[in-house]
């Protein structure tokens, strides 16, 4: 499985009026699914190496200059899903999973040295089948990362516990499969 995402016109305001900054949103997977039919029905693992960038300014300039942090995270997804045969053109799609982040970018290296992350991602889709070749698919997803920043120094700049970055998305998509013979 391969995947690019990016998020286009995509700006941010400082607090209180301030200037508006072009932000850049993006990521990209590359791994391996497996799936495993059962009856009409069909139950998926998926593992796949990814980075996800999400940068206010083009350099993270650090605490103290009245930003917030770019965040960069590389990962390794762990996922299952579920697609379910509602009727003869129609399937209801679940799917769950983790990202194990490596690095989280100026987040980790500039702003909180101790940062440890967990995430989960999940989403549901409905599907209604065309013809044998294309299926329309709509969906939803929901990606939260938790931060813990504990232990802090006590020289920090910044103090803080913890943090959430979170992503809801919906999607309208066009589905092509190619029957293997």
């Amino acid at each position: 499985v391969a995947q690019y995402e990016r998020v286009i016109g995509t700006s941010t305001e400082a607090p209180n009026g301030g200037a508006a900054f072009n932000t850049v949103a993006q990521q990209r997977q590359l791994g391996a699914r497996v799936r495993v039919p059962v009856s009409e029905h069909e139950i998926g693992l998926t593992a796949a190496y990814g980075k996800q960038t999400f940068q206010v300014t083009a350099t993270d300039p650090g605490p103290g200059a009245g930003s917030v942090p770019n965040v960069d995270y590389t990962f390794a997804k762990l996922g299952a899903d579920v697609r379910l045969r509602l009727a003869e053109v129609v399937e209801l799609g679940a799917h769950v999973g983790t990202r194990l982040v490596f690095d989280t970018g100026s987040l980790g290296q500039q702003w909180f040295h101790t940062v440890k992350t967990s995430s989960i991602e999940a989403g549901l889709s409905l599907a209604y089948r065309l013809t044998p070749m294309f299926t329309v698919v709509a969906g939803g997803e929901l990606l939260r990362y938790g931060f813990d920043f504990n232990p802090v120094s006590t020289n920090a700049a910044f103090v803080a516990g913890g943090a959430v970055d979170q992503y809801l998305s919906g999607y309208l998509a066009l589905r092509v499969s190619f029957a293997g013979g």
